[in-house]
């Protein structure tokens, strides 16, 4: 899945669960900056560096940065997404259970 197209799935799930408008204030910032990216923009990047084949955080997201700037124009440095993802924990975690298939009881 491109980044495009899991981003929409991610907003459209955002969207409808309403949480939009969680803000990443757990952390403030020391200059008082509100954040620019979005929660779904977060839970896009940390979904796609899971399934991609970087071995640390850092790596991938200067992969981002150069290559994806076109898709991702508010994005924020390494250092503050990372103080930023536990706040995107709670949706993520909703988005992935509501993605996962039917149990079957087969383990």
């Amino acid at each position: 899945m491109d980044l495009t197209t899991l981003f929409c799935h991610i907003d459209d799930s955002v969207k409808a669960r309403n949480n939009k408008s969680i803000q990443f204030a757990q952390s403030k910032p020391s200059r008082g900056v509100p954040a620019q990216m979005s929660l779904a923009e977060l839970m896009t990047i940390t979904i796609a560096y899971h399934n991609s084949a970087y071995k640390n955080f850092k790596s991938y997201y200067h992969y981002i940065k150069n290559y994806h700037l076109q898709q991702f124009p508010k994005l924020i440095s390494s250092h503050r997404f990372i103080e930023w993802m536990p706040s995107g924990l709670i949706p993520l975690s909703a988005y992935l259970k509501s993605r996962r298939g039917q149990i079957t009881g087969i383990s």
